[in-house]
């Protein structure tokens, strides 16, 4: 490690969002002088660790959470709470010996709800200000900010008003100071660039087991039978079953870098309507089709919030004709509708330093 100050900053393994958006943060506070340490588990870890191979990197207690093949995942996830809490309590006793290791001055938390340090700057990130749920929605979100009133402040990465996330981000506001630091893509610094398109899909996998091997299934199937050259990129190294399809070229996980190449050399891009592929569509400008994770209620309101806004078309995943579903997807035209304005990264984080 150098002498300069550093910052532990922990990311949530659940899907790889929380990992993506934490990229242009981390180089921001790289280029502010800090050093950081990545403190995860699982893909997210593995993931960050190429991405910023320079970086010390610690792994944390996952939670491990296992998903239903059916609609009900979130109840689901009700025998696993005892799991998960301990995971959360073994996460926060690793904050205090890191903190001793590492000498930090400051922790950063992207929704591990147990990763702060009450005698220094702790702050949280997170988009989740209202927890959408099929019932109950009020209560896991005062559940929610209880968990987050342990930190100093909450970033959330989006723009003020409606925003990308809509009421998810900006309906409820916990009791703790609430900064709204701009979309947060890893594709933030990159300028879209016109290309030759040499996909006419490319299908970008991720999120939690089984749905995405379901998706993978289902899409390569239709894939083969759309005409033209196609992309997918499974977001994992598991062992591949299903049969690949002449026309479509599989890779399995890719950086950054092989993200972009793929979104600007196809036509139109499908995936997850997770909140970090809709950053990296804003980044990006391109078109796209969304398909929630079946059982996730906040990806099915992000969805229908896109739809409403006249930026993006989706389909249920057991609804999928993609000859059909990509005709529609042509008539949306993304986010022309909302402009970002400049972060003041340099404010932000002068509450680091304390």
């Amino acid at each position: 490690m150098t002498n300069k100050p550093t910052i532990l900053y922990g990311i949530l393994n659940w899907g790889l969002g929380h990992a993506t958006r934490s990229i242009p943060i981390i180089h921001k506070l790289l280029e502010h002088g800090f050093e950081v340490v990545i403190c995860s588990d699982g893909l997210a870890l593995d993931f960050l660790k190429k991405e910023f191979p320079e970086l010390a990197t610690e792994p944390l207690r996952g939670y491990n959470v296992k998903y239903r093949k059916g609609m009900g995942q979130i109840w689901g996830l009700t025998g696993q709470l005892p799991k998960i809490y301990t995971a959360m309590k073994a996460e926060h006793r690793a904050v205090k010996k890191l903190v001793e290791k590492y000498k930090a001055i400051a922790v950063i938390s992207d929704n591990r709800l147990e990763f702060y340090h009450k005698d220094l700057p702790s702050v949280y990130i997170t988009h989740q200000l209202k927890i959408i749920m099929p019932l109950n929605t009020d209560f896991a979100s005062a559940l929610h900010h209880r968990f987050i009133r342990k930190f100093d402040v909450c970033w959330v990465p989006d723009l003020d008003g409606e925003g990308i996330s809509g009421a998810i981000g900006h309906e409820l506001k916990p009791k703790i100071p609430v900064e709204y630091i701009g979309p947060c893509s890893r594709f933030t610094e990159a300028i879209p660039t016109k290309v030759e398109k040499k996909y006419r899909i490319a299908a970008i996998l991720s999120g939690p087991e089984p749905q995405r091997t379901l998706l993978e299934t289902k899409l390569l199937k239709e894939l083969g039978k759309l005409e033209g050259q196609h992309l997918m990129i499974r977001g994992t190294d598991r062992l591949m079953n299903a049969e690949i399809p002449e026309n479509v070229k599989v890779k399995d996980l890719v950086g950054a870098e092989g993200i972009y190449d793929a979104i600007s050399k196809a036509k139109t891009t499908i995936s997850r309507s997770g909140y970090s592929s809709l950053m990296d569509y804003y980044a990006l400008k391109n078109h796209a089709l969304l398909i929630p994770t079946p059982g996730q209620p906040e990806q099915e309101y992000l969805a229908r919030f896109q739809v409403h806004k006249g930026r993006f078309a989706y389909v249920g995943q057991d609804y999928i004709s993609l000859p059909e579903d990509l005709k529609k997807a042509e008539m949306y035209q993304g986010f022309k509708d909302i402009e970002s304005n400049e972060t003041d990264w340099e404010r932000l984080f002068s509450f680091l330093k304390g």
